[in-house]
């Protein structure tokens, strides 16, 4: 086992505040597995809730579970739609039915989905309405909304990837903002522990570092990551600490953009073609989704 390198000198003017190039701002922000990851499974997994979990109809329990009324109604349209359901050659298309009734003395109208059937134009069917909300209606063995309730378990995609995406966000948060105000210190690995989780089939590692605080007292570091020989190559590794709180620290090595020191205390600047790439399922997540909604608003 090849044997670490020997402590780097730290620089001598390495007080906070510091000043941190935007490209390395950037790249603790949004740079490192689980930003990356997040974005992506939280970007793609929206793509499936806005087709189906956005169309499923929710509706079911109040038509199941409250007093409902029947009455008579014409179909005024039939309509196909972009949706269909099942798959392996058994695709079955979805249709828009546009009905009328009659609740109450008013003359109402609304909208009910089927899927692989739907009834002619003019003809008499049976309404289903809510009788606490008369507005509320659709044909009997329809549903109000392209697709069952169960399409919204499509939800699960997007969350997995809020699971990745909030705690690397808040890492990356932390950790920008040590490297402007955190004091500079080593910390020497004091214990490495396995943990239940893994990242490409690479178990994900517990690091702790213990090292020294400007007012003499002993604090610890701690890094989870499934690729630990960055964190292990050196004697000591450099790591940013809170001078308020010593226990909120960050190992350098462990920060997206792998920051560096240069002599007078200064970060080093990241080139653009590192930093860009880390931007585009950012962006292309936030401003595909937030347009969507702001053009499905003005529908």
């Amino acid at each position: 086992m090849a044997q670490p390198r020997p402590a780097r000198s730290l620089p001598l003017a390495s007080l906070p505040p510091r000043t941190v190039p935007w490209s390395l701002h950037l790249s603790a922000l949004f740079g490192g597995f689980f930003n990356q990851f997040g974005w992506l499974f939280f970007g793609f997994g929206m793509v499936f809730f806005w087709v189906f979990g956005a169309n499923a109809d929710l509706s079911g329990p109040l038509f199941a579970f409250t007093p409902v009324d029947t009455a008579p109604g014409l179909v005024l349209g039939v309509e196909g739609t972009s949706f269909s359901e099942g798959g392996d050659g058994n695709s079955m298309p979805v249709y828009r039915i546009h009905f009328a009734y009659d609740a109450r003395g008013r003359s109402l109208e609304g909208v009910a989905y089927a899927t692989g059937y739907a009834p002619e134009n003019g003809a008499h069917v049976t309404v289903e309405i809510l009788r606490w909300d008369p507005t509320v209606a659709r044909l009997a063995g329809t549903r109000r909304a392209a697709f069952p309730a169960l399409a919204l378990l499509v939800v699960m995609f997007p969350l997995v990837g809020l699971g990745f995406l909030v705690p690397g966000v808040r890492d990356g948060l932390k950790a920008a903002r040590l490297l402007r105000l955190g004091r500079l210190a080593t910390g020497k690995l004091v214990s490495r522990e396995y943990t239940n989780a893994s990242i490409n089939h690479q178990p994900v590692m517990k690091l702790t570092f213990e090292f020294t605080a400007h007012d003499g007292c002993t604090s610890q570091a701690i890094a989870k990551t499934h690729q630990p020989r960055a964190l292990e190559d050196e004697a000591e590794e450099p790591l940013l600490y809170d001078p308020a709180d010593p226990s909120t620290a960050v190992l350098l090595d462990s920060v997206a953009g792998s920051p560096r020191l240069g002599p007078a205390g200064e970060y080093e600047t990241r080139s653009l073609s590192r930093v860009l790439p880390l931007l585009i399922v950012p962006l292309l997540s936030i401003v595909g989704h937030t347009g969507y909604l702001f053009l499905s608003l003005l529908r």
